[in-house]
């Protein structure tokens, strides 16, 4: 199915072609799953998890094998949760404070493209360039990376590897900050709110959990 959406909609990028391949995927989900499009389906919006990940276009939350409803999901480039940013902050205080989920998930993922640039200090070629907001946004990844002198420093560590170490290291960076929010401690210690920090690997597909204490 994944690939015949494709086919459809690379020739053109029209918006008739889009409709075409909507068309399939709604008669699709119908078979799969008949109660999503359902009177019922419309009005109940109770998504027990929140979902905060990378934008990155190859992966997102169905990672978690929960059903349509389920998840509540906000995603950002290199899952980064800014103080300053109206639209992360506004995603958590909604999904806890109005949905009461159950649980927030932090979700990185490897070969980010947000960790790569800095890891390979490309990030200057972005003020340079026309990404001035995104160099300024990715300072606080910037900043992560610069925290560990050894790891910097370490030739036997591949590209890769750094890579993936950091993509964990902003994981549990972005979920202790999301941890220290008054509004996310009462949630914590009123309604036993969950935090967990997770790694997506692009190469299989699979989970791994980061410890964020």
């Amino acid at each position: 199915m994944g690939t015949d959406i494709l086919t459809t909609i690379e020739p053109s990028y029209s918006s008739s072609n889009l409709l075409v391949a909507n068309k399939e995927w709604a008669s699709s989900m119908k078979t799969s799953n008949p109660s999503m499009f359902t009177p019922f389906a419309t009005t109940n919006h109770t998504p027990h998890t929140l979902f905060f990940g990378c934008s990155d276009a190859r992966y997102n939350e169905s990672c978690l094998g929960y059903a349509a409803g389920e998840v509540f999901t906000f995603k950002t480039i290199a899952n980064i949760v800014l103080e300053n940013d109206l639209s992360a902050q506004s995603a958590l205080e909604y999904a806890v404070n109005v949905l009461n989920v159950k649980q927030i998930v932090i979700c990185g993922h490897t070969d980010c493209g947000g960790i790569n640039t800095c890891l390979l200090n490309r990030r200057n070629g972005l003020k340079d360039g026309h990404c001035s907001h995104l160099y300024s946004y990715l300072d606080d990844i910037e900043q992560l990376r610069d925290e560990d002198i050894d790891f910097n420093l370490n030739k036997n560590v591949s590209i890769t590897q750094k890579g993936k170490e950091l993509a964990f290291r902003n994981v549990r960076k972005q979920a202790q900050k999301i941890a220290q929010k008054d509004f996310i401690k009462i949630a914590i210690q009123e309604r036993g709110l969950r935090i967990h920090g997770l790694i997506y690997n692009l190469d299989s597909g699979l989970l791994e959990k980061v410890e964020i204490n």
